[in-house]
C-alpha cells in the first residue's frame, strides 16, 4: 500500500529542492528522517510553537547551506574544465572558436530578423500603407518597380489611394569639410512620402511641391542618426550647405528615425533595384533628396521607383482599380509595356 506524504514532508522535500542534486540525492533521505524526529519531538515538548521553530531553522540552514553548495560544485566544475583544457589545448582551441563562431551567426542573423521583421516602423496608420508593385509576364517577376513616366500616371488616376509617393534608393557621397567622403545610403522620395506615412521633422521642414518639381531645387533632408554623429545635433545644421556626390545641397530640415519604416524589407523583396539592401542589415538611411520625376528625361523601359500608396477602402478594391490601370498603360504602350499587371501589398 502506496502512503501518501504528509503536508510536513511536501513543504520539507520542497525546501530541500533548493540544494545542489548531489547533496539531496547523497543526503536527503537521511536529513528527511531526521527532521521527522525532530517534528514530532518539537511537537511533544513545545507543540505548534515548537513545530514553527523547528521549520524557522530549517529555512535559515538551508539559505545558509544552499548557495554554499552551489558555488562548491561550479568550483569543482570549473577546476575539472581547467584541468581538461590544460590536457588538449588543442581542443580547447577548437571548442572555444566554435562556440564564437556559433554565437556570432546567431547574432547577426537575430540583427537582421530584427531590422528586418520584428522592429516597429513608428508609422502611424501603417496598416493602411501598401506597396505598389508592377508584374512581367515575360520574366515571370511579380514585384518590379515602377518607371517614372508610369508613377505619373499612376499618380493621376486611382481613386481607391488616399495618397500615393514613390522612392528610389540611391548610394550618395556626402561631402564634409576637412574630411574624406562618406558613402551614404539615401532616398530620392516624391514630396507626398513622408506626409503619407505622418512624418513629421524633427527641426527645419520637409519637401514641398516646388522642391519636386522637375529640374527643382537642390535641396535635402537628414537623418536624426547623421545629425548626431556629423553635427552634434546642432539646429544649426538647418540651412548649411552639404556636397551630394559633388554638388552643393541646402539641409532643410531633420528627420526622426522611424522615417525609414521599414525600407530595406521592401528593397529586399523587389525582384531588382535593391541598391544599398544587398549591403547588408546595418545599413539605414541617412540622406532624403526630392524625387524631381521628369517624365522626358525618364524612360517607361527604365524600372527604378517604388510606389507606396495609403490604401482608402482595403486592398482589394484598390488592387482591383490599379489592375485596371496597369492594362489600360499596357493597352496605351505595348511596344514598352510588358506587365501583366500590378500587385497591391502590404510592406511587412
Amino acid at each position: 500500500m502506496t502512503v501518501r506524504p504528509t503536508r510536513h514532508s511536501r513543504l520539507f522535500r520542497a525546501l530541500v529542492r533548493l540544494l545542489p542534486f548531489d547533496f539531496r540525492f547523497d543526503y536527503g533521505g537521511e536529513m528527511e528522517q531526521v527532521f521527522r524526529e525532530q517534528r514530532l519531538d518539537a511537537a511533544r515538548e513545545r507543540g505548534r510553537v515548537g513545530v514553527f521553530g523547528l521549520w524557522l531553522g530549517l529555512a535559515r540552514d538551508i539559505a545558509i547551506t544552499a548557495p554554499r553548495e552551489h558555488a562548491s560544485d561550479i568550483g569543482r566544475d570549473v577546476r575539472y574544465a581547467l584541468r581538461g583544457l590544460r590536457r588538449s589545448p588543442g581542443f580547447a582551441a577548437v571548442a572555444v572558436l566554435t562556440l564564437a563562431i556559433g554565437i556570432g551567426v546567431n547574432t547577426a542573423i537575430f540583427s537582421v530578423v530584427d531590422q528586418v521583421l520584428l522592429r516597429p516602423t513608428g508609422v502611424s496608420g501603417f496598416e493602411h500603407v501598401a506597396m505598389i508593385w508592377e508584374t512581367d509576364r515575360h520574366s515571370g517577376t511579380v514585384r518590379e518597380p515602377a518607371s517614372v513616366p508610369d508613377y505619373l500616371d499612376f499618380q493621376s488616376r486611382p481613386r481607391r489611394l488616399s495618397s500615393l509617393a514613390a522612392f528610389i534608393p540611391v548610394d550618395v557621397n556626402l561631402s564634409l569639410p576637412g574630411g574624406e567622403p562618406v558613402r551614404l545610403a539615401g532616398l530620392a522620395v516624391s514630396h507626398t512620402f513622408l506626409p503619407m506615412l505622418a512624418v513629421k521633422p524633427l527641426t527645419g521642414r520637409g519637401f514641398n511641391e516646388e522642391d519636386d518639381r522637375a529640374n527643382g531645387p537642390k535641396v535635402a533632408l537628414i537623418s536624426e542618426a547623421l545629425w548626431t554623429r556629423s553635427f552634434a545635433r546642432d539646429p544649426g545644421v538647418v540651412g548649411r550647405t552639404v556636397l551630394l556626390d559633388e554638388v552643393t545641397h541646402l539641409v532643410v530640415g531633420v528627420v526622426p528615425a522611424r522615417a525609414d519604416f521599414g525600407v530595406l524589407q521592401v528593397l529586399a523583396a523587389a525582384a531588382y533595384a535593391r541598391s544599398f539592401a544587398d549591403r547588408g542589415a546595418a545599413v539605414s538611411v541617412d540622406v532624403w533628396r526630392p524625387l524631381q520625376a521628369d517624365p522626358a528625361a525618364s524612360s517607361r523601359d527604365t524600372h527604378p521607383v517604388f510606389q507606396v500608396g495609403r490604401v482608402k477602402d482595403g486592398l482589394a478594391l484598390a488592387q482591383q482599380e490599379l489592375s485596371q490601370v496597369a492594362a489600360d498603360l499596357e493597352w496605351t504602350y505595348p511596344k514598352v509595356q510588358y506587365r501583366s499587371g500590378c500587385v497591391c501589398r502590404a510592406p511587412r
